[in-house]
């Protein structure tokens, strides 16, 4: 896009012979976008030049129209074209209203306003406004169409609620009463990966502020209400029937309840689904019978495909409940001179009642400490004089852990620390050896969270502290799975 000649007329040469549209552009030095401009307004006579040389102007309305040239690039100015955000902004500076580009495009819908040039970009080709054609727009018409936008702007339910000032739980109430209907739908992105879409209702803003003129509502009395409080809006709408998440809840408790079993749900926002796990008896129901067992009920068949029947989680509550029995598993820790190191500290409880059965310091013998484990748990030389070193430790783990599974928050590495103190003093680990002999804590409840990634114990790095904490994971994860994020 060319800028502005400005050339001033006492110094550029008459022409001698008629003149067509470049040449006359660049004697008054016009950009292409400012000609337009003129043109459009009427500033510059139409070619005076009849018959088979149409379309030129002849010298002596050239030597006319040099001499109006200043006044023309005055009129039609000489800042460059802007686009509908910046042609928005002037128009609201002017005006003292609040102009959005959506009014520009209106603005140019109802040829109020006139793209003069255009920006060629990668994204797309983009009309481009003069500032002075920006700034005739009358401001009766502008205010006209900033109004219809108003009126007519699409608003989801929270911003609906939002502008009457209420709360969103109270807009539930609204549309069952029949004072308003969605005039459109968009589809919306939700939870944390924006993989899951929902279909969102919207209002058109007219309606929504006729909503304050419904006789007998004290909108007053609405937004005083807390959070908690049951909305005053409820009076005015039939009862609703019951969502989703009533209808898989209270199928859940009758079948529970029908069939003895601990049966629970969670919502996962993710996938909008529910997935359903239980404690099966003697191996029933199965996944199929349980499933039938939904497809049975008249009232789920609807949500049915948003149901999940048996997941990792479940899986892992079952297991936390299995190792919780009494007799059935013990939770061991250790502590160490690093993360290759050999055992500086450890600890056994049984995992049903949380009884101690070992708790000693070990003498790492030649092994040095690592700073950097030392700052973790603190554990000095001194802490270790006279500690008893691994292969006097041994036969007492061994002991603690006989026909018990063996769960660490992170067994692979408690495992391997310990195989490693075994051979280093030529001690025989016994079932320590055997990998179907453990059980990882830390494995388990990621599985029992959804998430596959670290996550710390949380305890406070002493080999005693640590197995309690594992311990407190375990019975978390034995009461009913955890919701993940999102709602129903």
């Amino acid at each position: 896009m060319a800028g502005a000649q400005g050339a001033p007329s006492d110094v550029v040469q008459l022409p001698a012979e008629p003149v067509g549209v470049g040449s006359l552009q660049h004697l008054l030095g016009l950009a292409g976008w400012q000609w337009r401009v003129a043109v459009r307004r009427g500033l510059l006579p139409a070619p005076d030049i009849d018959g088979p040389d149409s379309g030129l102007w002849s010298p002596d309305l050239v030597a006319v129209l040099l001499g109006e040239a200043d006044a023309v690039r005055e009129a039609v100015g000489t800042g460059w074209p802007v686009g509908l955000q910046r042609t928005a902004d002037r128009l609201s500076s002017r005006t003292g209203m609040a102009v959005e580009t959506d009014d520009v495009r209106e603005l140019v819908n109802r040829g109020l306003l006139e793209a003069c040039d255009l920006f060629e970009g990668r994204k797309g080709d983009f009309p481009l406004y003069a500032s002075t054609d920006a700034d005739l727009v009358d401001a009766s018409a502008l205010e006209e169409i900033i109004a219809d936008r108003e009126r007519n702007r699409l608003l989801g339910s929270d911003q609906a609620a939002k502008r009457l000032g209420i709360r969103a739980s109270d807009w539930k109430w609204i549309e069952p009463a029949g004072w308003i209907a969605p005039v459109d739908h968009a589809w919306r992105k939700v939870g944390r990966t924006g993989r899951r879409e929902v279909l969102c209702r919207l209002y058109r803003a007219e309606d929504v502020d006729a909503l304050l003129e419904i006789p007998g509502v004290d909108w007053d009395e609405v937004r005083a209400c807390d959070k908690g409080d049951g909305s005053p809006l409820r009076a005015f709408a039939p009862k609703l029937a019951p969502g989703r998440a009533e209808l898989i809840r209270r199928w859940i408790a009758e079948f529970a309840d029908l069939n003895g079993l601990d049966v629970w749900a969670r919502y996962d926002g993710r996938d909008d689904t529910w997935i359903v796990d239980w404690d099966p008896v003697d191996g029933h129901p199965t996944k199929t019978e349980i499933r039938r067992a939904a497809a049975d009920e008249p009232a789920l068949a609807p949500h049915l495909s948003a149901m999940v029947f048996g997941s990792t989680a479940g899986e892992a509550t079952r297991w936390a409940r299995a190792m919780l029995e009494p007799g059935a598993a013990v939770i061991l820790d250790t502590e160490t001179t690093g993360l290759d190191g050999v055992v500086v500290e450890i600890a056994v409880i049984d995992a049903a009642t949380g009884k101690t059965l070992l708790n000693t310091l070990v003498d790492p013998g030649d092994v040095a400490m690592e700073p950097g484990a030392q700052a973790v748990h603190g554990i000095t030389g001194e802490h270790l004089a006279g500690a008893p070193t691994w292969d006097k430790v041994v036969a007492k783990v061994r002991k603690a852990t006989k026909d018990r599974v063996v769960l660490a928050y992170n067994a692979e590495f408690d495992r391997r620390i310990i195989l490693g103190d075994c051979a280093r003093y030529r001690v025989k680990p016994m079932h320590l050896a055997d990998t179907s002999a453990w059980g990882c804590v830390m494995n388990r409840r990621s599985d029992h969270l959804g998430i596959w990634r670290w996550v710390a114990l949380g305890g406070g790095h002493r080999a005693l502290g640590d197995c309690r904490s594992a311990r407190d994971v375990l019975i978390r994860m034995a009461g009913q799975a955890q919701a993940t994020p999102g709602r129903a």
